[in-house]
C-alpha cells in the first residue's frame, strides 16, 4: 500500500450509511465482503472486470456519493476507478488491508488452505453461531445456512476465509488471535512467505491451529507459543481416528493429547471434511465452546456451495456441483461420486483454469462421459491428452453448447457432475429453472 492510500485509509467503525465502492474480478472473496458491508450498513457498488454494478447487479459509474474504495489485490493503481477515486479524495484500501482490520475488531479467527481452507471456515462460523456466539463470519463461498457468503454478526468473533488475501497487507497490527492453516502445499512462495509470517506474529499473542507440520519448521515461533497441530494420523495434538465411512461420509472420533474429546458424525462427504471438522473442534474447545454444541453444530453442518454439492435432479438425472481443479481435488470429487452412485453413468462437465496436467487427466478416466468447456485455456490440448489416454471426450465452446449436448444424451438414472473452474456450476442452475415449464406442460 502506498503512503497516500495508508493516509486515507477508512475507518471500519465510521457511521453508516457511508457508500462504500468495491473493484475486482468474479471472485468469491470479494463478493462476501460486499455482502458483509451490506449487512453492517453501508450502501455497496461494485466494478466487475469492466462492468460497474451496484448492489442490484445494474450498471453504473463510480458514485459521486462514495467515500470509500476497496480493490482486489489483482486491480493496479492505473485502474480507472482508482485513478477517479486518487483524484476524488476517496479513501482507498485493498481487499487483504480491510481483512486484517475485520480481524483485528474482534476476537479474530483467520483460516488458509484451498480447498479445506473454504470449508473450516464455514465450519467454525456455523459451529459459533449454534452454539449462540453470534460470530461476523466472511467466506469464499456461500453457506446456505449461514445465510451466504457473509454475515455480520454482534458477538466477539470474526471468522475469515484469508486464502485470497494473501499479501503482505495482511499483515500488520492488530492482527488476528487464532491463525488456522490447513492445505497450503499448493499455494505460490509469495503466499507461503506471508504465511509463514503471520504464523510467527499471531504465535507472540495468539494461538495457532496447524495441520501443515512444514509451516512449523519454516517460522520463528514465540517461545511457549500456543500451537495445535492436528491430523489423521497418531502423533499431533489432536488426532482424528477411528474414520468409518457409509457412502462417502466419515463418523470419526477426535482425541485432544491422547484424550477422548468427541465422535462425530459428518452428513458432509468426503475424508477432507475430516480434518476441517478436527480443525473446527480444537478452534472452538480453545474458545471455550461446549463440547456438547461443536458435536451438534459439526453434524448438523451442510455444506457450502460447490464443494460436491448436491443440486437436485432433473428428468431422472443426479445434479452435482464442485470446484474441483487440481487432480488430488478431481481425484477426491470423482471417488465421492462413484461411491454415492455406483456405478450409474456419470457424465462429467469439466471446465479447467490452466494447461494440460497429467495427473488431472488420468483421474479423469474415473467418468464415463466428459465434455470439456473452454475456459480461457486451449481444451483442445486437453481432448488431446484424455484421447491419448484412452478417454472419451468432447469439446464444447460455452455453457449454452453444453447444455444443448446434454439435453440430447442425458437419460433418465444418469449423474451429471459439473466441474472446474468459472461458471460450469450455473449448468444445473439451467437445468432446475426448466422444471416450472416441465410441470407446466404435462
Amino acid at each position: 500500500m502506498d503512503r497516500s492510500e495508508t493516509q486515507t485509509q477508512p475507518d471500519l467503525a465510521h457511521s453508516k450509511p457511508i457508500q462504500a465502492h468495491l473493484v475486482g474480478g468474479r471472485d468469491d472473496a470479494m463478493a462476501g465482503l460486499a455482502r458483509w458491508l451490506a449487512d453492517e450498513g453501508y450502501e455497496v457498488s461494485q466494478t466487475i472486470g469492466s462492468a460497474r454494478v451496484d448492489s442490484a447487479h445494474h450498471p453504473v459509474s463510480l458514485p459521486h456519493t462514495a467515500r470509500w474504495l476497496v480493490y482486489s489485490p489483482d486491480v493496479s493503481r492505473e485502474h480507472s476507478d482508482r485513478l477517479v477515486a486518487a483524484r476524488d479524495g476517496i479513501a482507498q484500501a485493498s481487499y487483504p488491508a480491510v481483512v486484517r482490520q475485520l480481524l483485528g475488531r474482534k476476537q479474530g479467527i483467520a483460516v488458509a488452505g484451498q480447498r479445506q481452507g473454504r470449508t473450516t471456515a464455514a465450519m467454525i462460523g456455523w459451529t459459533l453461531a449454534q452454539a449462540g456466539f453470534d460470530p461476523s463470519v466472511l467466506l469464499r463461498g456461500n453457506s446456505r445456512q449461514l445465510g451466504g457468503p457473509a454475515r455480520a454478526g454482534r458477538g466477539a468473533q470474526t471468522v475469515i476465509d484469508i486464502t485470497q488475501a494473501l499479501t503482505p497487507e495482511l499483515l500488520g497490527e492488530p492482527g488476528p488471535s487464532i491463525a488456522v492453516m490447513l492445505d497450503v502445499a499448493q499455494i505460490d512462495p509469495a503466499e507461503r512467505t506471508v504465511l509463514v509470517q503471520l504464523a510467527e506474529r499471531v504465535s507472540r499473542n495468539g494461538s495457532l491451529v496447524l495441520a501443515n507440520p512444514a509451516l512449523m519448521s519454516e517460522a520463528s515461533l514465540a517461545e511457549n507459543a500456543q500451537v495445535d497441530t492436528l491430523s489423521l494420523e497418531p502423533g499431533s495434538d489432536w488426532w482424528g481416528t477411528d474414520l468409518r465411512e457409509e457412502r462417502g461420509r466419515f463418523r470419526f472420533r477426535a482425541f485432544h493429547h491422547g484424550q477422548f474429546a468427541a465422535e462425530i458424525r459428518l452428513q458432509v462427504p468426503g475424508r477432507s471434511s475430516v480434518l476441517s471438522a478436527l480443525a473446527t473442534v480444537a478452534v472452538c474447545k480453545r474458545i471455550e465452546v461446549p463440547t456438547r454444541a461443536i458435536k451438534q453444530a459439526l453434524e448438523d453442518f451442510a455444506g457450502i456451495s460447490r464443494a460436491f454439492e448436491s443440486r437436485g435432479s432433473y428428468r431422472g438425472v443426479t445434479l452435482c456441483d464442485d470446484d474441483a481443479v487440481a487432480a488430488s481435488d478431481v481425484a477426491e470429487t470423482l471417488a465421492l461420486a462413484r461411491n454415492l452412485y455406483g456405478r450409474r453413468r456419470l457424465w462429467t462437465v469439466f471446465a479447467p483454469e490452466g494447461p494440460p496436467c497429467c495427473a488431472t487427466v488420468a483421474e479423469l478416466r474415473a467418468a464415463d462421459r466428459i465434455l470439456l468447456v473452454e475456459a480461457g485455456v486451449d481444451s483442445g490440448e486437453w481432448a488431446g491428452m484424455l484421447e491419448g489416454a484412452g478417454v472419451t471426450s468432447r469439446r464444447v465452446e460455452s455453457l449454452d453448447e453444453a447444455i444443448s449436448d446434454l439435453d440430447k444424451h442425458l437419460e433418465p438414472g444418469d449423474v451429471l457432475l459439473t466441474l472446474g473452474a468459472g461458471e460450469v456450476g450455473t449448468i444445473a442452475d439451467a437445468f432446475i429453472r426448466r422444471l416450472p415449464r416441465d410441470r407446466q406442460g404435462r
